[in-house]
């Protein structure tokens, strides 16, 4: 069993820097947690005080339920591998594998054994007798991999692995990584500022924000539910398209959301959030509509539902163009300060250069995301919203 717990966990580095700020995450036995967040969020600080590399300010980690603060790195059982792969310059790959085995007394027997393993498993074999400098960065990191599993750790511990790599290279190792973390079962913590890795490598992500907790829960989760406006403009490539707006009534009487002077109706299951959280027409709120929410209408279509935009900007890739317009502003008030987003971003299929600069688009308000004037997620079932 390797289950792995940070309780109430703080780090002050002095004079008055907060790392992380009460801190608490369960990693359970055999999964793999992604830590993801902006550069100095606390994600890579948190992998250390795990590692033992350095100190709780206050709160405790530990490991199988039993309190680690006090153990040195060694007494820990977890193994790291870096981002700048370390490894040593003088010794080839089968010495840098023997290496962390020899110097834990490990007998000539057990040794092999595991290098033997290592090396089958990473396919290794054509690299045994060469030196880091003859490597390519992809082959010098299934190495370092490989010197972390020689020691059949507790947990491994992965800290940006795949950031000096190219991006065809980091999805190779990406599978890599998830195919050996399946094939050994061992509890996983990577830490990673590249929201791609961590939809496609977590069995859960946690997601991180000035040291503290924003969200814990599957990828899938993390995009169709996200718990703040922090998160939603996170996760995603783009991320959230979100914009301030206030409830109306359409021509008809029904409930809708102003998009600049046009009412866009509101789906009736939307009422399931508005009604428990007390909204009434000319509230403020926050919405959020993911860049695939959008489609361009067909000339059969009624008005009804359509905006229009202004082009200001557009991304042709092949199977998809993303268009960037400007979002809609509030008729009754500044945006908060919470929402800086002015930009939004609209996927659609093919390569649509022909478009001209104003075009009429239709949002699928079913896809719609609700949250406070605070960023929160309005739900109609609060346990949805829940960190964990």
């Amino acid at each position: 069993m390797s289950r792995v717990e940070f309780k109430e966990v703080t780090k002050i580095f002095e004079p008055d820097t907060c790392a992380l700020n009460d801190f608490s995450l369960t990693i359970r036995d055999g999964e793999f947690m992604v830590l993801v967040g902006p550069s100095g969020c606390g994600k890579s600080t948190a992998l250390r005080l795990l590692a033992g590399l350095e100190q709780c300010s206050s709160g405790e980690v530990c490991i199988n339920g039993q309190r680690v603060n006090e153990q040195t790195p060694q007494e820990r059982n977890v193994a790291m591998v870096f981002q700048n792969y370390s490894l040593y310059p003088h010794m080839n790959v089968r010495k840098n594998l023997e290496f962390p085995l020899k110097v834990r007394g490990y007998d000539r027997d057990q040794i092999r054994k595991r290098v033997v393993e290592a090396e089958r498993i990473l396919s290794l074999g054509e690299l045994m007798n060469r030196k880091p400098a003859q490597l390519s960065g992809g082959q010098s990191q299934r190495v370092a991999m490989g010197r972390a599993i020689v020691r059949e750790p507790t947990v491994f511990l992965m800290d940006e692995p795949l950031s000096n790599l190219d991006a065809k290279l980091r999805v190779q190792i990406r599978r890599d990584i998830v195919s050996l973390q399946q094939n050994m079962g061992t509890t996983t913590l990577y830490v990673t500022h590249d929201q791609v890795e961590a939809m496609t490598l977590g069995h859960r992500v946690a997601i991180l924000s000035g040291g503290e907790l924003q969200q814990v829960a599957s990828p899938a989760t993390l995009y169709n539910r996200p718990a703040n406006i922090f998160v939603a403009d996170f996760i995603g490539t783009p991320g959230m398209n979100l914009f301030q707006t206030h409830l109306g009534r359409t021509a008809d009487g029904l409930p809708g959301i102003y998009w600049n002077s046009t009412v866009l109706p509101l789906p009736r299951q939307l009422n399931k959030v508005l009604d428990p959280a007390g909204m009434q027409p000319g509230d403020a709120l926050i919405c959020g509509l993911r860049p695939e929410s959008f489609r361009l209408p067909k000339m059969t279509e009624a008005a009804t539902g359509q905006v229009e935009i202004t082009i200001t900007g557009r991304e042709l890739l092949g199977h998809e163009t993303l268009l960037y317009f400007s979002s809609p502003k509030s008729t009754v008030a500044e945006p908060t300060e919470t929402l800086q987003q002015h930009v939004m971003a609209a996927r659609l299929p093919g390569n649509l250069h022909q478009l001209p600069e104003k075009i009429l688009l239709a949002p699928d308000l079913t896809q719609l995301h609700l949250f406070n004037l605070q960023g929160v997620r309005l739900e109609s079932h609060p346990e949805h919203s829940s960190l964990s």
